[in-house]
């Protein structure tokens, strides 16, 4: 029985509801009719008419309010309260109108004329409201209810219409499907109950809508960003306030919640748990809803307080420099979008519709950009191409002469396909006619930055069959089959040189011309001879002058310790012989010994200890490999020095990468204090390693030689090592004597590095995990590759432009705040002691330590974590820790200096959580410095002038005052010759494209120097040694050229990013 009352008072509901909305009908139409007594005598012909069904509407305005009373048990007090004075209000009105008609009717009779002294009055009753169109259906289920209340009160329940004119209004109302449904049914009286009961039976269905509802509801939109949050609710209380009207509702409908909840991201889940605080039970809607109130709100609040610029009409402003005249630009532009959109058809068709099969891998994509063909040599790509019948200009399938292409290779312009282009093919180098210089891959991409390789030289004295010696310098490679030396050292000691038969051929197979053979004699600086007649080539060149660049004094200074068997390997000088595997083993006669990170080997020989290796280099001019001189090729140059400018690629995870984060993930840990903990990521679980302490012991005595002779070096050393271990970053383990080297270790040798231009720590400790064991191994090796988690420079610099308040500062000692687990910390091991009087001890460093091949991946990948842990509750500074941040620098720019503030403060708050403190810090809002300490703020790049205000940003130099961006141009050393050029040109470094027409001028002026076929050596002619001169006379002035930092200003309210290419025989640049 229940089920039935239940259904009984839901129907006495909905007929109330009904009545009042016939009765608001009511009212209205009475207003109407009150409103035309207003405009007598133009309105009066309609008032009389209206007037006539007064009586009428009264009539039923009294059956309404009849039946309310009998329903009266189902409405509220107030609501009885609200009926009373609306019916009172009805009355009043009422009698208002009928009273104006009878002495309108009245005054018509005695005198027609006298109407106008009606229009005068007025009655504060009278409301004009704004004219009601119908509402239009065309089938859509959550449309209905609102077409249907709408229609029923305005045009199906009006006696005075007539059916055909309600049928006329219902037809002009639909569309569609519902316009479908009842068209074919003639227009009349009949007709129109039919067409309304359809159209009720098909859209009146009360199972029908719930269902649309409760669907509604399971298909919100999911909820990722703050701005997804209105139109959620909005749609949210769409789908439960239909349901409430249909009495569907529930007080707590824990399903529902639960859907809610999946439709959030981890993000806002968390935020929603620190809303609740404690509270352990099931959330109820209400408390769902209320969160997501009050985070629309708070970004409300934020954003409001940058006012928003007045509208104009035309305020969209371009990132590229236009006319004066905005109409011709416009004009421009639509010219400019129409061509482009005339174009990309026909290169869309020209990539996407390759219909000629790659002739390697079937696949439909033209040969050259197959990447099984970009991975051959150049003579399997050749060898392909004539195999298929390839176009060797273009790579196409038809015969040369056919081929309409206008382009020619990038190197020696001649007519074939850049990817073909071997050094060979061109004539000026033909190395039939030259010493051999062969073109092979460079290793200088193969090593760190800033860094080169040095080749094992030593000193020799060669004689023939006279009894004259000559001390000449040489180079050990073991690639060489074969001792080679020069013509003219063969010419100083009169050898005879007998012809050779057999070829010799260099890197990539290419011939070599050889001028003959002879027999030496070799021996050591001290006349102890090494080898007898044995039988060497002739050739006119081995390499050119070694070493090609100066060498750091930090070397210099470490090889003090060694008996060298170059002492001058320092100074560039010619190599006249090379010592190939032939000869080799004689020579060695130890295992190599480690300088350190970014130091060379030292390899014992019968000459000496031979230096070999990467060191350290301000830049790499050319490399060394096998008999030849690897010197890049102008591709090869020219592709490096284009890269910077090239987008970055999506790099897809290798196996060994995807490894590294997955090991992340199941190994990090949370400490109770907040900092993170971390194991090293080894490639097979535990890291195969020998014996490292041997070496780290040498190589620390020559580190306490080093500090002994530099005091003011050793107290900057002890002091950093003193506060590494006062704060808990190493501890102590035994000393040297007590040490149980049974155990799996690694000894890490340490060594200073100086940085005169730091304004917090001048000198730093870096440790070296890559110095070999005694099987060959180094813990760097045996450490996974860590994935690319960095952000990219050019994205964080056009981040930092975006707004006009900057923030800029670094996370100290990042590193360090992260702990090592324990059962790795015996792989961080070091020697240390203050003084020698102290007996050597062996340390334990507890955290991640700079200088291992995983140690940027683990710091960052921490800094990620800990923005999916904690960067729920910091809106503001979560996604600045992973947009913009740039290793330890954070770089960012915001609309207002309370939303800096607000930032700067969750920054504090979030890096704090797990031990991140801040430094550096850099702004131009003086509310935010002002709060800062001073020992926490940058200093000025010249900090001894307090007037220059500029900070050294990412590479470039911000000026504060001016908010501009500028570069620093160091000085340039005097170059005549190709190699140093193009040596001095390679360092311009400009991801930003700041520096565009120059980067352009320069390419130009490289393509210039390479067709004069010139040698690396060869001074360059004077014409054009003069461009020359004159670009480095002028460079200097980038200095004074000022960049914007903000981007866009304030009040613009669009951005439109436009781009311009044409065909050009040298360029275009901005």
């Amino acid at each position: 029985m229940a089920p039935r009352k239940a259904k009984v008072q839901e129907e006495q509901l909905s007929r109330v509801n009904e009545i009042l909305i016939r009765n608001s009908l009511l009212f209205k139409r009475v207003q109407d009719t009150n409103a035309l007594s207003e405009n007598l005598p133009e309105k009066r012909g309609i008032f009389l008419a209206r007037c006539e069904h007064l009586e009428s509407l009264w009539k039923e305005h009294e059956e309404n309010f009849s039946e309310l009373v009998r329903l009266s048990s189902h409405i509220s007090e107030q609501k009885r309260t609200d009926l009373k004075s609306e019916m009172e209000q009805f009355e009043e009105l009422f009698y208002e109108v009928k009273a104006k008609f009878n002495s309108l009717k009245s005054s018509h009779n005695e005198n027609p004329n006298s109407t106008r002294s009606l229009s005068s009055q007025k009655s504060a009753a009278s409301v004009r409201l704004p004219k009601m169109e119908l509402p239009q259906f065309s089938g859509k289920i959550e449309t209905w209810s609102s077409f249907f209340n709408v229609f029923n009160v305005t045009v199906h329940s009006l006696p005075e219409l007539s059916s055909v004119q309600k049928f006329q209004y219902l037809l002009s109302s639909l569309r569609g499907e519902a316009l479908d449904l009842v068209k074919g049914l003639n227009i009349t009286e009949q007709n129109y109950d039919v067409a309304y009961d359809l159209l009720c039976k098909r859209y009146q269905c009360e199972r029908r809508h719930v269902v649309h509802h409760l669907h509604g509801l399971l298909d919100l939109p999911e909820i990722s960003k703050t701005e997804h949050i209105p139109t959620f609710l909005t749609q949210y209380r769409e789908h439960t306030q239909a349901l409430e009207g249909l009495g569907y509702k529930e007080e707590n409908p824990h399903l529902l919640v639960a859907a809610l909840l999946r439709k959030m991201n981890h993000y806002f889940k968390k935020r929603f748990e620190d809303y609740r605080g404690k509270d352990a039970k099931f959330p109820k809607i209400d408390e769902l809803i209320n969160f997501l109130e009050k985070e629309t709100l708070l970004v409300e609040e934020l954003s409001s307080s940058n006012p928003k610029p007045k509208a104009q009409q035309k305020n969209a402003r371009s990132l590229v420099a236009t006319g004066e005249n905005s109409d011709s630009n416009e004009r421009n532009q639509k010219k400019s979008n129409k061509k482009s959109s005339l174009k990309k058809p026909n290169n869309s068709s020209k990539s996407n519709n390759w219909t000629d099969p790659c002739p390697l891998c079937k696949e439909l994509h033209p040969v050259f950009k197959c990447e099984a063909f970009l991975q051959k040599s150049v003579r399997e790509r050749s060898s392909i191409a004539q195999q298929h019948r390839l176009c060797k200009n273009c790579l196409r399938s038809h015969p040369v002469d056919q081929c309409n292409s206008t382009w020619t290779c990038r190197v020696c312009l001649k007519a074939h396909n850049t990817l073909l282009h071997t050094e060979s093919s061109d004539a000026k180098n033909d190395d039939s006619t030259k010493p051999a210089t062969v073109v092979a891959t460079t290793v200088a991409d193969a090593i760190p930055a800033r860094t080169t390789v040095l080749l094992a030289t030593v000193k020799a004295r060669i004689s023939g069959h006279s009894n004259r010696s000559i001390m000449v310098r040489g180079i050990l490679d073991s690639g060489a089959q074969r001792t080679i030396i020069t013509t003219q050292l063969s010419q100083k000691l009169h050898l005879k040189c007998y012809p050779k038969s057999s070829p010799l051929s260099g890197i990539s197979d290419v011939p070599v011309n050889v001028r003959g053979s002879t027999k030496i004699n070799v021996l050591t600086s001290e006349n102890i001879l090494v080898t007898q007649n044995h039988s060497v080539d002739v050739l006119d060149a081995i390499t050119a002058p070694l070493p090609s660049h100066p060498v750091s004094s930090e070397l210099r200074t470490y090889a003090r310790n060694f008996k060298l068997a170059d002492p001058e390997f320092h100074v560039k000088g010619p190599i006249d012989i090379l010592f190939g595997a032939d000869l080799m083993p004689t020579l060695i006669s130890g295992t190599p010994i480690s300088l350190g990170p970014n130091m060379p080997m030292a390899l014992p020989t019968v000459f000496g200890d031979a230096l070999f290796g990467p060191t350290l280099d301000q830049s790499h001019d050319s490399s060394v490999s096998l008999l030849t001189s690897t010197v890049p090729s102008i591709q090869e140059t020219m592709e490096r020095f284009w890269r910077s400018e090239e987008p970055p690629q999506a790099q897809k995870l290798s196996p060994a990468e995807l490894a590294c984060e997955k090991h992340y993930q199941e190994t990090h840990t949370r400490l109770e204090n907040g900092r993170y903990s971390v194991r090293l990521p080894f490639k097979n679980g535990s890291p195969n390693l020998g014996k490292s302490h041997p070496q780290a012991l040498r190589r620390f005595h020559a580190l306490e030689k080093k500090l002994a002779s530099n005091p003011k070096l050793k107290a900057l050393y002890t002091e950093y090592m003193r506060e590494y271990e006062q704060l808990g970053h190493m501890k102590k383990v035994a000393t040297l004597n007590h040490f149980d080297f049974s155990q799996p270790n690694y000894f890490l040798p340490h060594h200073p590095v100086l940085k005169d231009s730091s304004s917090t720590t001048k000198c730093r400790v870096v440790m070296d995990a890559s110095m070999k064991t005694d099987n060959g191994e180094s813990l760097n090796s045996q450490l996974l590759c860590d994935p690319k988690l960095q952000n990219e420079l050019v994205d964080v610099v056009a981040r930092f432009r975006f707004h006009p308040i900057v923030l800029v500062c670094d996370i100290r000692q990042m590193y360090r705040q992260i702990n090592m687990d324990e059962s790795d910390r015996n792989y961080q091991l070091i020697f240390w002691r203050e003084s020698e009087n102290e007996p050597i001890t062996v340390y334990q460093l507890t955290t991640v330590t700079f200088g291992f091949t995983s140690s940027s991946f683990l710091a960052v990948r921490s800094i990620h974590q800990l923005v999916t842990d904690e960067g729920h509750k910091f809106p503001l500074a979560a996604p600045v820790l992973r947009k913009n941040i740039l290793v330890d620098d954070i770089v960012t720019s915001v609309k207002t200096v309370n939303t800096a503030e607000c930032l700067f403060q969750e920054l504090i708050d979030l890096c704090g959580l797990c031990h991140f403190s801040l430094r550096k810090i850099v702004s131009n809002s003086p509310e935010i410095l002002a709060k800062i300490p001073q020992e926490d703020l940058e200093k000025p790049l010249d900090f001894t002038d307090p007037n220059d205000l500029s900070f050294g940003i990412l590479g470039l130099r911000w000026i504060k005052p001016k908010d501009a961006l500028s570069y620093k141009i160091k000085s340039i050393m005097p170059a005549n010759t190709k190699r140093t050029i193009l040596s001095v040109i390679a360092r311009i470094y400009d991801p930003c494209g700041f520096l565009a027409p120059t980067s352009l001028w320069c390419k130009t002026f490289m393509k210039i120097i390479w067709t004069k076929g010139l040698d690396w050596d060869e001074p360059v002619p004077s014409e054009t040694l003069c461009l020359w001169n004159q670009f480095t006379t002028e460079l200097p002035l980038f200095e004074n050229i000022l960049i914007d930092r903000l981007l866009v200003s304030e009040n613009c309210t669009s951005i439109e990013l436009c781009g311009f290419c044409d065909g050009s025989e040298k360029g275009f640049a901005a």
